[in-house]
């Protein structure tokens, strides 16, 4: 990939950008981000759930909000790493095939 700046004309070598190389590391790549991403939002909702638990004052609404929150983005985190492990068993299948 060639690209033109300020009447420069840079490859991707120059700047030690090589890239992805295939399709699967693209893909790997792609959901990598995801995954992190995900995980990022479930353990930011785990920390949104014990604040509320912190905060609800023993109101039996709140701490049945908070936990249910604890519980479901507990969940979600558990079901990201078992699809970031399950992608990875997969992908390092297919590279080896």
């Amino acid at each position: 990939m060639i690209w033109r700046f300020f009447g420069a004309i840079l490859n991707a070598s120059d700047i030690g950008f090589n890239g992805p190389t295939t399709q699967t590391n693209v893909l790997s790549n792609i959901l990598g981000t995801v995954y992190f991403w995900a995980g990022v939002v479930a353990v930011g909702m785990i920390v949104y759930g014990g604040f509320i638990y912190t905060i609800s004052s023993g109101d039996p609404a709140k701490v049945k909000k908070a936990k249910d929150t604890l519980l479901y983005s507990t969940i979600g985190l558990v079901v990201v790493l078992a699809a970031a492990a399950i992608t990875a068993f997969v992908v390092k299948g297919v590279n080896g095939a």
